[in-house]
C-alpha cells in the first residue's frame, strides 16, 4: 500500500515516492527503502532511493562492480514499471533508515539532508540519532561525486578532443 501524501513533481510529471519504493522494495537483494525528491533547476524533484540490503554487512560487503549492477538492476526496474520519466537521480545504500520509535521513516529529514541543508532539528521520537549522521554522510559524499561528475561533464563539453 502506497502513501498518498509523497507526491514529487519531476519535469511536470507527479509521482508517488510510495509507488517507487513499492517498485524497488520488490528487488530480491532489498530490504526496505525511502525515496525523496532531490530539487534539479531543470526536472525540479528528481528521485533519490535511500536503500537497504539484505545481509548484515549490506552493500558493504560488495565491490564497485557489484554495487553499480544493482544499481542499474534497480533503475531498469524503476523505469520498466513506472516508467522512464521515474529515472532515480541516486541510489544511496544505507544500513539503517532514520525512523521514530513507531518505526515511521523520517524523510521529511532525509529530504532536507539530500537537499543540502546543515541545519537538521532532531526530531524528538527518534529511534536512533546516529542514523541521521550515518544519511549526512552518506548524502555529502553523494552530493560531492554528483558535482565533480557534473563539473568533468562541462570540463569535457567545453575542451571537446578533437582526433
Amino acid at each position: 500500500m502506497t502513501r498518498v501524501d509523497d507526491v514529487i513533481n519531476i519535469a511536470g510529471h507527479r509521482l508517488s515516492t510510495g509507488r517507487l519504493e513499492e517498485v524497488i522494495n520488490e528487488h530480491p537483494s532489498i530490504v526496505e527503502s525511502a525515496v525523496v525528491g532531490h530539487y534539479d533547476e531543470i526536472r525540479g524533484d528528481c528521485p533519490v532511493a535511500f536503500v537497504i540490503l539484505k545481509g548484515k554487512d549490506g552493500a558493504d560487503g560488495l565491490d564497485a562492480a557489484a554495487i553499480e549492477k544493482l544499481i542499474r538492476e534497480i533503475n531498469e526496474k524503476v523505469r520498466q514499471d513506472v516508467g522512464p520519466i521515474a529515472r532515480l537521480e541516486g541510489v544511496i545504500f544505507v544500513q539503517r533508515l532514520p525512523k521514530t520509535r513507531s518505526g515511521k521513516i523520517l524523510r521529511g529529514t532525509i529530504k532536507k539532508l539530500v537537499n543540502g541543508e546543515t541545519e537538521i532539528k532532531m526530531p524528538a521520537t527518534i529511534d536512533d540519532p546516529a542514523t541521521i549522521d550515518h544519511i549526512r554522510t552518506l548524502t555529502t559524499e553523494w552530493l560531492d561525486a554528483k558535482k565533480k561528475k557534473a563539473l568533468a561533464l562541462a570540463a569535457k563539453q567545453a575542451n571537446p578532443q578533437h582526433h
